[in-house]
């Protein structure tokens, strides 16, 4: 039998690199999340257009519609507005985003053009997207390290929560406020991962391990968690752990939800 090696022709740049944030939210039907992948595999200048969309697939006007509001509903496109060199306004872009916007960043400024400039009175010089907004894709530009730092990777640390406490958390807002608002504080996806492992140890067979979930997990006590030695479990010999007297971590659960 002759064996032979079918190798993909050689062309430029022929692999997209995204976030998948999009894909495995379970908000988004397939249809968006295909829309969503061809929308972040196109250079940063490159519009998206309702009859550019229409020619480039079988599905008709009003699926791509209902596509885009689908994908603005949940905060990966935007609408904003556009202001000429003397501040008049002169009509609206489309911005797609690989992580969802939070919910108050999601709607556009409709005020921002009745006076004929943008908020604020001045003039805003235009500026490519990823220097703009570090979670707009750049196709065109290698993404370098600062621009993944700015990449939250939602999903993946909800997914480890999952595995490791077998429960079911899903990739709501909720979740997410808590997670942003820890990774803009500069933790990490292997700090998370480390709180995940060390509650777990500590509270899994426990009354307390009801508090094993995002909001308690996540919240303002995360620096303390990180940062608590690993506690081991009285075994036979009632070997207790030593906590130190007013350890945050100790006694009083309540307080692990602010």
């Amino acid at each position: 039998m002759i064996m032979a090696i079918i190798r993909v022709k050689k062309r430029e740049n022929p692999y997209v690199m995204m976030d998948k944030t999009g894909l495995k939210d379970p908000n988004l039907s397939f249809r968006a999340k295909g829309m969503l992948s061809y929308l972040l595999s196109k250079p940063d200048d490159w519009q998206p257009v309702l009859e550019e969309m229409v020619k480039a697939s079988k599905d008709g006007y009003d699926s791509v519609k209902s596509g885009f509001a689908e994908l603005r509903r949940c905060g990966y496109m935007k609408k904003i507005p556009i202001h000429g060199p003397d501040g008049k306004f002169m009509g609206w872009e489309r911005a797609v985003y690989e992580v969802p916007l939070p919910p108050e960043e999601r709607k556009p400024d409709r005020n921002s053009h009745k006076e004929g400039k943008p908020p604020g009175g001045k003039t805003t010089e235009r500026k490519n997207h990823s220097v703009e907004n570090p979670r707009l894709i750049n196709n065109d530009l290698l993404i370098n390290k600062d621009l993944n730092n700015n990449i939250v990777p939602f999903a993946e640390i909800i997914d480890y929560l999952n595995t490791k406490c077998g429960t079911k958390y899903r990739v709501i807002d909720s979740n997410r406020k808590h997670i942003r608002a820890r990774w803009e504080e500069g933790f990490r996806l292997d700090d998370f991962k480390t709180v995940i492992d060390k509650k777990y140890d500590e509270w899994v067979d426990t009354e307390q391990a009801k508090y094993l979930r995002p909001e308690t997990l996540f919240g303002t006590k995360f620096n303390s968690y990180l940062n608590h030695p690993v506690v081991k479990k009285a075994g036979k010999q009632n070997n207790k752990p030593v906590i130190g007297k007013g350890d945050a971590c100790a006694g009083d659960y309540s307080e692990y939800d602010r």
